[in-house]
């Protein structure tokens, strides 16, 4: 069977099934006896919800925690409560309420434009799903009677379920439904555990049969007799190359012909800094703010912004920290913050438009970010940036604020450097009117790419479009670099890119100064550094500017990498 690899990794074991409880609706007893137990089932349902995102921020962080807060909220929303005890009021049993108007919302907003929104159904149908367990005091574990090593398969898992997954006894997961950008698949990732998901017909598999989950490349193949060992070496391999990968961490990202880069991170925490120190970051290239904000119910002020910051400085000692400014908007919203209705949102009012709106947002922030740069090699970066006229309009507000704070008594020698996250065609395309305005170019590869294929990259209809390898695409890269160093000036990467091993040695060819990614992407890009020549990086950039199609500049590479014996 095939499917989406969600969380790589490979696995052997025995399959564990997870069955959903049948909701039988029992018969109606009083209006006051049904609107008591769906109280109790929605108290009952905050505090488990309460003591599972406790637990994941715990082990995974703030920014993971957040969707359990989120489904907190929507049990606590007055106006959905009361639809579902009208329903109640009129003599339809609890369970039948519940079930009612879950439906209505997961329907209402499947049908909405909004990306952002359309994403929040599952959010509430996991809310739902939990609220009828406990109107039928089920109790039950989902995974009770699950021996060790075993392959979770279900039809999908939720967020929460994910989260309790018994971590002794799980060596992996498969599921029907989902995608690799869902809370599921995230969390699998900072989890390290091997994930599939999409993977159709998977519930079909029998209990107990012996599995190889190969979440490389996408596949689950039933072992058969005598084959055991086979699948064994092939896990002893990896095992191993992730150990090379381990030893290969904490040392400098230098070609084989002494060529040196940076290997950054992107993080959303203080925890998560700590967690990139340990993993052989060599700074951080995107700080999201924005997480800051969202967990919240009003705007953090200057004194939280500061902790925080000079929290992930601390932890970060002398290397550098990219404070990328509050980026708001499609698929991150603040509870307390009404956002403007557009009918395209991925091409509205976000990020340094919406800052540039709300100066009093903006200054506050920057005021943080400056008193911090005072004692940490902090840097701050403009999100969503499409003209000069932009740019020069938030330096006209740093360069007053470090006016004020000198009158104040703060260091003489205060100053920043700033750059804008390369995301925007019109920036791409023309680095040059924008090179003499900033200190350096960050490429936003993800929105980068989305605005060149005009292709929402959360929609799964137009997903064959997120094609980095396109000549196109890599073209416009090249010259954001290249008009950066004829500058002097530095460019970096803090979208997928940077992380994919298909597409690092394009762009360690081209000349990238900073490769920024995930955590888990640092230790194998290092290692793939490593073994690669800039000589021989820029020979394949020549090489794939010849080729026209994503597909082939993506087979050129991969057959680059095998000849050299490098494993993706």
């Amino acid at each position: 069977m095939k499917g989406i690899v969600a969380s790589e990794g490979l696995a052997v074991g025995r399959i564990f099934r997870v069955e959903e409880a049948q909701v039988v609706k029992p018969f109606f007893t009083t209006e006051e006896h049904e609107l008591t137990r769906l109280r109790n089932a929605a108290l009952l349902s905050i505090d488990q919800l309460t003591q599972i995102r406790n637990h994941v921020m715990d082990h995974l962080g703030k920014e993971e925690a957040l969707v359990f807060s989120a489904h907190i909220e929507i049990l606590k929303d007055p106006v959905m409560m009361e639809e579902i005890c009208q329903l109640i009021r009129k003599d339809v049993v609890a369970e039948e309420a519940v079930d009612e108007i879950i439906r209505n919302y997961v329907e209402l907003f499947l049908s909405m434009e909004d990306e952002y929104m359309r994403l929040r159904s599952s959010d509430i149908r996991d809310v739902g799903k939990r609220m009828l367990n406990n109107l039928q005091n089920f109790g039950k574990n989902l995974f009770s009677g699950m021996e060790p090593n075993s392959i979770v398969v279900a039809h999908d898992l939720s967020p929460s379920e994910t989260a309790q997954l018994p971590l002794d006894k799980t060596v992996g997961f498969i599921t029907e439904i989902g995608g690799r950008t869902s809370h599921t698949s995230i969390f699998a990732r900072n989890l390290g555990i091997p994930a599939l998901v999409g993977v159709n017909g998977a519930m079909k598999l029998p209990n107990n049969t012996l599995m190889f989950l190969n979440a490389i490349e996408g596949e689950v193949v039933r072992i058969l007799p005598g084959e055991l060992d086979f699948y064994l070496t092939r896990i002893r391999e990896h095992e191993k190359k992730n150990r090379e990968l381990e030893d290969t961490k904490f040392l400098p990202a230098v070609t084989t012909d002494n060529h040196r880069v940076e290997v950054a991170a992107n993080i959303g925490s203080p925890r998560e800094a700590e967690i990139a120190v340990r993993s052989g970051a060599e700074g951080v290239g995107l700080f999201r703010t924005e997480f800051l904000f969202m967990e919240r119910t009003g705007f953090p002020d200057e004194a939280e912004q500061f902790e925080v910051y000079s929290e992930v400085a601390r932890s970060m000692g002398e290397r550098p920290v990219i404070v990328r400014l509050l980026d708001i908007g499609v698929d991150k919203r603040l509870s307390y913050y009404k956002m403007p209705d557009e009918m395209n949102p991925l091409l509205g009012k976000r990020a340094m438009r919406l800052l540039l709106e709300h100066h009093e947002i903006l200054e506050t922030q920057l005021k943080a970010i400056l008193r911090t740069s005072l004692t940490g090699n902090v840097k701050v970066m403009l999100p969503m940036i499409a003209t000069v006229e932009e740019i020069r309009a938030a330096r006209n507000i740093i360069d007053g604020i470090i006016a004020e704070m000198k009158n104040e008594g703060a260091a003489e020698e205060l100053q920043i450097e700033i750059g804008i996250t390369v995301e925007v065609p019109s920036v791409a395309i023309s680095p040059d009117l924008f090179v003499d305005e900033v200190d350096f170019f960050s490429i936003g590869s993800n929105d980068l790419i989305q605005y060149t294929f005009a292709a929402d990259r959360m929609n799964q209809d137009v997903s064959y479009l997120y094609q980095p390898c396109h000549p196109s695409i890599l073209r416009m890269v090249k010259n954001v670099i290249d008009i950066a160093h004829d500058k002097g000036k530095w460019a970096g990467v803090c979208g997928e890119m940077a992380g994919d091993p298909v597409t690092a040695p394009l762009l360690l060819g081209m000349g990238l100064d900073e490769f920024s990614m995930s955590i888990a992407s640092i230790p194998r890009i290092k290692y793939l550094i490593r073994h690669l020549s800039l000589k021989e990086c820029r020979e394949l950039v020549e090489e794939s500017f010849r080729l026209k199609t994503h597909a082939e500049v993506d087979a050129l590479v991969r057959n680059f990498l095998q000849q050299k014996k490098i494993a993706l």
